[in-house]
This record gives structure tokens, sequence and C-alpha cells, in this order.
């Protein structure tokens, strides 16, 4: 990672986790520790695109060898940062599949942060972001903070020819249009960035958390999921929509040359299913 990079995550305010175990501590540690905040973060994108290794290897640390569809699953992991703040993030991994679109929004319920993933070695899954994810996170969430995470990072180095691949240009350019906090590749089998995406997903939420709100009035809700979808769908197409009117937040954007994003801190509501 570059020392640019760097620079981004520690103006990000990344907070480097442990895992919080009870059994180490003392009873007077335990009576005296905060209340836990609880955190809730979705993985959505095509089925195979690999959510449910990078889940299993940043709760587990083990790298699944044999795929098996997820429907819905979650699991539950207490962090804590080095000042004593300790944070119950629940993670939620859905299906991919056509056949589950009616099941899925049942996750969506008071999430906080969304990773909107795809797979480096195949272009579909990237389209499939704006076309279907990103569409569909703006709907049943509207505003919640997204990261857009590349995996199977290191299939970059043990190809040599990579004309499928997507290059770190075209996932920057995505996550300018969705108004992305972070974008950033990952690979859950050499375990590279993996905590960095999920520290960075926690960091924010806990540096950026609101009182929760029931939303805007269902007008300026659809018009937002619209204006919010066809910005998404325009792009994968390959105009510009830089210059459209609205609220587009992607002059507030830097990216640098790792394709790490940050924006300024933006007020955020918790979905709700409609």
């Amino acid at each position: 990672m570059s020392s640019d990079a760097v620079e981004q995550l520690e103006n990000f305010q990344l907070i480097k986790f442990d895992r919080f175990d009870p059994s180490t501590q003392s009873t007077i540690r335990i009576a005296r520790s905060p209340k836990p905040i609880p955190v809730k973060v979705v993985i959505v994108g095509d089925g195979g695109c690999g959510k449910t290794c990078l889940l299993n290897v940043f709760a587990t640390g083990t790298f699944p060898e044999a795929y098996v569809p997820t429907i819905i699953e979650n699991v539950v992991i207490t962090l804590v940062t080095p000042t004593g703040q300790i944070a119950a993030v629940t993670l939620w991994d859905t299906a991919g599949q056509e056949e589950y679109d009616r099941l899925r929004p049942l996750s969506y319920s008071d999430v906080d942060v969304v990773l909107l993933c795809y797979s480096i070695d195949n272009l579909s899954t990237f389209h499939n972001v704006a076309d279907k994810w990103y569409p569909e996170v703006a709907h049943f969430c509207p505003n919640t903070p997204i990261i857009l995470v590349g995996t199977k990072s290191d299939m970059r180095r043990h190809q040599k020819s990579q004309p499928h691949f997507v290059s770190p240009q075209d996932s920057s350019q995505l996550a300018r249009q969705m108004g992305a906090v972070m974008n950033i590749e990952c690979s859950a089998k050499e375990v590279s960035n993996v905590n960095i995406v999920f520290d960075a997903a926690v960091s924010y939420c806990l540096s950026n958390s609101r009182p929760k709100t029931r939303g805007d009035n269902d007008n300026n809700r659809s018009n937002r999921r619209l204006s919010r979808a066809k910005r998404a769908s325009m792009f994968i197409r390959g105009k510009d929509v830089s210059s459209t009117s609205g609220n587009s937040r992607e002059e507030l954007v830097e990216y640098d040359q790792d394709g790490l994003a940050i924006i300024p801190d933006r007020k955020k509501r918790k979905c709700s299913i409609i």
C-alpha cells in the first residue's frame, strides 16, 4: 500500500480493532466496560464473487475451499478499540442468486454500512454492482454508507493476461458515481486488506453515528432512489454524468493510485423496508 493510501486511512480515523475475549478480562474490567455499540454490516454482490470467503476469513481466520451458496447468514463479533470502546458487530452475508431477490431485503433492516462486492477477475460481477446491487441498496437503504470492495485481488499477480479484469480506474470511477466512502481491493485467500475492509466499516460507523430516524417522506425518498439508481446505470453504459444537476457528491471524493477513497462526513439514515 502506498504512503498516500496509508495517509488517507489515517485521515479516515481508521481504528485497529482487537477481538474482545471476556475470558481474558477481570471481573472488574467487565463490570466497568461500556455497553457495546451495535454495528450492522451487510455484504452484497453476485453469487460466487467472494463475499462468504471474505466474511469467513475475517470472522474465523479460515478460507473455505468449497463453494456453498449462501441464503442469509449472520455472525456477531465483538471488537474493542485501544481506548476501550466496544463494538458488537453483526456481519450479514447475503445470497446473490436471483431466486433470493425477495428474501434478501430482510437483511437491510437497520443496516449501518453496506459492502458492495465484485470479483476483479469477473467483469459481469462489476457491471452488476451498478445495474443491480447499487440500485437495490439505494432503494432499501437510501444514504447508507457504502464501501466498494473488489475481491480476489491476488488474481492480478497470478495471471499474466488480464483483459477481462476490472481496472482500478473503472472501480474508482464507479465508486465516485455511488458516493462510496471507500473503494478497496482485497484477497481473502492471501488475507490481504481483509481486516482493513471491516475495520474501516466499523470505524466509519463509530465516528459518524447518528440517532435513528424514519427518513424523508415517500415522495422525496422515491425521487432520491430514482436519481441514484439512474446515475449508476448511466455510468456503467459509458455516459458522463459528472456534469449532471442534482445532489451528486462526486466532487467531494478524492482517490489515490491504490483506489482508496474517503469522503467527508455526511448525514446518513437507517434503512427501512417498505
